[in-house]
């Protein structure tokens, strides 16, 4: 049987082997030396007897070895989508939120906005307008985001959001609306601003289309970044504090904002949330960050908001390392230098853009994976600290 690689399938060669991309979509596979080879060698003509025997004379290996090997490969290809007997297959969207129908507070809106105050806040290029009932949060709010704070007036695109109690004495929930319309209600006080940080997460992010996103935490020394991509669990926030309070300028502890032109990172500094087990290992760091007010998010995570003393305000800055952490509790903290290949392969499993990728976004991703990169697990953060302050970045 002729085998044939799916047309779609562009293959951008890699350090010892190479990347595929489905065109249209943000799916990525990454191939070491010898399925890279194969995938070479699918040249439209050649049946399984064909590719084996070229592939025996590529590596110089027997026969019967070279067909296990091309079987087991052509089988992942299939798997894949990757050849014409096979269909592509997309992964699973995920929805970080169920869809909620709107609540019915639009008529209410004009008249309980009336006089209250209106705070301007600009987060990677879009103005947010927060207004809040109860002054309480005032001051609280005002106290995480000041470093985004603009008294300049509005232009362009502005987002309204704003927190009204649920009922007229004060004693009871809250509800949120955006642009006039309910979006959430039945908040209790202590859930209202993880609700806040939420919406202007997602609405920024969405907004951010033409720009690479990867789910990392960003510091800086010397205006050079340093990138911590990885999943959620992973100890990215509590470093990326850590670090801040050790002397980098924080950009980052979610969101990875990269110009695929330039390969620049700008910064996207919400305020960092820290769950309940960083508590412990950051009192060495922050003295008071368990004194910091609980909050709990729709999850039902408890997260405290911490503000680090230095914060990248706006620009976008070159990257020169990338630190893939993962924390695990008895593990012994170490920092090991990746080749490309292996950082490629953990940077994609973090992308965060929706969009489709083009074949420039792949070169941009090709570029930061040939930058220096290292694994580092730990359960120690003192230690951890040390292997990053003494990377030359």
């Amino acid at each position: 049987m002729i085998l044939n690689p799916n047309p779609d399938i562009a293959f951008h060669p890699f350090a010892d082997g190479g990347v595929l991309h489905r065109t249209g979509s943000h799916r990525l596979w990454v191939l070491n030396v010898t399925a890279a080879t194969l995938w070479c060698l699918l040249d439209g003509r050649s049946g399984t007897d064909d590719l084996a025997r070229a592939y025996a004379a590529r590596f110089g290996i027997d026969a019967g070895t070279a067909g296990q090997d091309v079987g087991a490969l052509l089988d992942r290809f299939r798997q894949w989508g990757l050849l014409n007997d096979g269909a592509p297959r997309e992964l699973p969207s995920t929805a970080t939120e169920p869809l909620r129908e709107p609540l019915n507070v639009a008529q209410q809106l004009k008249q309980d906005l009336q006089g209250l105050p209106r705070m301007a806040f600009s987060l990677a290029g879009h103005c947010f307008i927060v207004t809040f009932s109860d002054e309480r949060f005032v001051d609280d709010w005002r106290d995480l985001f000041r470093h985004l704070e603009t008294r300049a007036e509005p232009a362009g695109k502005v987002s309204e959001l704003a927190v009204l109690k649920e009922d007229e004495d004060g004693g009871g929930p809250f509800f949120c609306c955006e642009n006039g319309i309910g979006t959430e209600g039945g908040l209790a006080r202590n859930q209202v601003i993880p609700y806040l940080v939420y919406k202007l997460f997602a609405h920024r992010m969405a907004g951010l289309q033409d720009r690479l996103l990867f789910h990392a935490a960003v510091v800086a020394k010397d205006d050079r970044a340093l990138l911590l991509p990885a999943q959620s669990g992973s100890g990215k926030s509590t470093l990326s504090a850590a670090l801040a309070a050790a002397g980098w300028t924080y950009l980052s502890d979610e969101l990875a904002v990269v110009d695929p032109a330039t390969r620049c990172v700008a910064p996207f500094a919400l305020p960092i949330g820290l769950k309940d087990k960083s508590m412990a290992a950051l009192a060495a760091f922050i003295p008071d960050v368990a004194d910091l007010p609980r909050h709990i998010r729709a999850d039902g995570i408890g997260v405290r908001y911490h503000r680090p003393a230095a914060i990248q305000p706006g620009g976008c800055l070159p990257i020169r390392a990338l630190v893939y952490p993962q924390y695990s509790q008895d593990a012994a903290t170490r920092l090991a230098e990746l080749p490309p290949l292996d950082s490629l392969a953990i940077l994609a499993t973090t992308g965060s853009s929706a969009r489709p990728l083009v074949s420039s976004d792949v070169q941009a991703m090709l570029e930061m994976a040939s930058l220096p990169s290292y694994r580092l697990e730990f359960s120690d953060l003192s230690r951890a600290l040390g292997f990053i302050n003494g990377l030359d970045i």
